[in-house]
């Protein structure tokens, strides 16, 4: 079972979000670097000789592999002291706090900018693995933490009524994973609370595509409901007053005319004219002038 870790008791502080480090100070050598990160992922479980060699040396092994380790082992003690155990062939590390952990730590207290501070550079990028097993891992718990940093900042940001904010982190999330729809409903209420309800359309429009295409799937619920109350709910989306603007009253909401309200928005986030067609009788204008009242709404000519 891996040892509890009072981070006001370590002795030691293991940088991995960023070049290795020990309390500061980057570890020289990249056996040593890579078996610091193989013993700090491992949380304080002890791991085999042999599971170690391969983090260490992946496909070439040294010829003396456990020699090597063991020289290695007290290299590594050099810079950590007493931190790592050893014994009957299996190694651990205890006594030590990483600054994942502590970055953690911070996102559970609802501290996400002091998580943040503790980014140093690209976790990995110095294990010279060329994403091997033991970076993908580093690499695969590093985004997720940066995930979650991202969303309490989000949270914190859309309660505060700082959209301009959220807006920055869900696009930035948006643009990193097309099909990652807690950043695009992130998004879409970022621009929603800025009154620019026209684009948080063309957001739900462009994810929509994205997953049809690639997982042939369509957006969950949540976001969903978002969209629909965009285009269709009450309040000033769609029902904004016409005064001096030349638009007809609006009238009975739209129904059933989500998916070309959507598009409209899509084209009208990258053309600066969109041509309504078709054939008379099909609400041409209807559809026309609900989007000119969705561009009065976002303050839009």
């Amino acid at each position: 079972m891996a040892d509890s870790v009072d981070p006001g008791s370590a002795r030691t502080t293991i940088g991995l979000l960023g070049p290795v480090t020990v309390d500061g100070r980057e570890v020289p050598g990249r056996r040593a670097r890579r078996l610091l990160v193989a013993l700090a992922l491992a949380d304080g479980r002890a791991l085999s000789a042999s599971q170690l060699i391969d983090d260490v040396w992946g496909a070439q092994p040294p010829k003396s592999p456990n020699a090597a380790l063991h020289t290695q082992v007290s290299r590594l003690r050099g810079l950590v002291g007493d931190a790592v155990h050893g014994g009957d062939g299996r190694y651990r590390l205890t006594g030590a706090v990483t600054d994942l952990e502590l970055a953690e730590r911070c996102v559970a207290d609802g501290d996400p900018r002091s998580a943040r501070a503790l980014w140093r550079g690209i976790p990995g990028d110095d294990l010279g693995g060329d994403g091997d097993e033991l970076e993908r891992e580093l690499v695969r718990r590093a985004s997720s933490l940066r995930t979650r940093i991202d969303a309490a900042a989000a949270t914190q940001a859309l309660d505060s009524g700082d959209f301009a904010a959220a807006e920055e982190l869900g696009r930035r999330r948006a643009d990193d994973d097309r099909l990652d729809e807690s950043a695009h409903l992130l998004l879409m209420r970022a621009l929603a609370g800025q009154g620019r309800h026209t684009e948080a359309v063309a957001v739900f429009a462009r994810l929509r595509r994205a997953l049809a295409e690639e997982l042939g799937v369509d957006p969950g619920p949540q976001i969903t409901a978002l969209n629909a109350e965009l285009l269709n709910g009450p309040g000033p989306v769609w029902r904004a007053s016409s005064a001096g603007t030349g638009l007809r009253e609006a009238g009975n909401e739209l129904v059933g005319r989500t998916a070309e309200l959507e598009a409209i928005a899509d084209l009208l986030g990258r053309r600066r004219v969109v041509t309504v067609q078709g054939p008379g009788g099909v609400g041409k204008t209807r559809i026309a002038t609900a989007v000119g009242r969705a561009l009065q709404a976002d303050g839009r000519p």
